[in-house]
């Protein structure tokens, strides 16, 4: 069984033409015993960023892929299969800022690189964003027209912060390392499109916390001129402890959270879909399910509408005279409201 979610969002950006290609891309390798995620940023000036970007992404995973067939991958092979790439693009005259992380899931940390201004990001719970990487950026300057800087209303109108380092560019400057990466917490690849966008944390930290991370992460704002992409990758397992409306209850009601928000949804759909069937459990479960609508905490569609369904079954399998009945009703009823306020807020 999996112990990690993995999603991604790619978006062109509006001051390009129609026939212009986002100049990002996103791509995602799942072995049995690794994953291999990689972003890519095609640089704007040169030729083709969006064959640029697809090439990089795509040529490294296809490594990752051969490579695995055989052994594992370290920062080194990492490092290497970039420089093996890195000419393919300078032949062209494309460059591209590039991420990638590679974890196995079997263990607690990750490994990463990266070149240019896409980054890493490590969230976890408690401990908010953490950036792994460093922006490779050259001294900003401002460009001039026949010998002037050009202003908009007094103001200089353009300042460029040229990239230092990318793929293609011969240079080879590629950062890479090991970092912690436990139980609950996720690892977030993005452009500059994406990150700076306002109260991008927010919203990441947003989508992190909810049941369904493909849609959630489709739901991430961005900046409207660049093109921006974020891939995010998250853990899902952890607090092995066996969960009871009573706990859930009292975790939901604290201050001072134990679980991400993510992990709670996993326990609280585990709780329903065992509780469901248990009889003598429907006015307890009644009131869990209305305290989860009332905090917004929504199970992502698809699993809530298969605890609806599993509660109608049982409703409709009782004899009409069973002292259950009611309410088997009652959870029925508060279910379908639940499913309808999540539909309706997002889970």
């Amino acid at each position: 069984m999996k112990n990690y979610d993995i999603a991604f969002k790619s978006e062109k950006g509006s001051k390009k033409d129609s026939y212009e290609r986002n100049g990002d891309h996103c791509a995602f390798l799942e072995t049995g015993s690794c994953v291999v995620a990689a972003l890519a940023d095609g640089v704007g000036s040169c030729i083709n960023d969006a064959e640029a970007s697809e090439t990089a992404c795509e040529l490294f995973i296809e490594k990752c892929r051969t490579h695995l067939e055989r052994q594992m991958i370290d920062e080194e092979t990492m490092r290497r299969f970039c420089e093996e790439i890195d000419p393919i693009l300078a032949e062209k005259g494309e460059k591209s800022c590039f991420s990638a992380v590679v974890w196995r899931p079997a263990e607690d940390h990750a490994l990463w690189l990266n070149a240019g201004d896409t980054r890493i990001y490590r969230y976890g719970w408690g401990s908010g964003f953490e950036q792994i990487t460093v922006d490779d950026h050259g001294e900003s300057f401002i460009p001039k027209v026949n010998g002037k800087v050009r202003t908009d209303h007094g103001a200089v109108a353009t300042i460029i912060t040229p990239i230092n380092s990318a793929i293609g560019d011969r240079k080879h400057l590629f950062h890479t390392g090991q970092i912690d990466f436990l139980p609950g917490r996720s690892l977030v690849l993005c452009s500059d499109g994406m990150y700076n966008a306002t109260n991008f944390a927010e919203h990441v930290e947003t989508a992190l916390g909810g049941g369904d991370l493909v849609a959630a992460t489709g739901r991430i704002p961005h900046t409207d001129g660049d093109d921006a992409s974020i891939l995010i990758l998250r853990r899902t397992d952890g607090y092995e402890q066996t969960s009871t409306i009573q706990s859930l209850t009292a975790e939901i009601n604290a201050e001072a959270k134990n679980m991400p928000r993510h992990i709670l949804l996993r326990e609280i759909a585990s709780v329903l879909s065992q509780g469901i069937a248990q009889e003598g459990e429907e006015e307890s479960l009644t009131e869990f399910i209305k305290t989860c609508g009332s905090r917004r905490l929504f199970l992502a569609h698809e699993t809530a509408i298969g605890i609806l369904e599993a509660a109608k079954k049982r409703y409709y399998s009782l004899p009409a005279d069973s002292q259950h009945k009611k309410g088997v009703e009652r959870m029925v009823i508060t279910l379908q409201n639940y499913v309808a306020d999540g539909k309706r807020f997002g889970g």
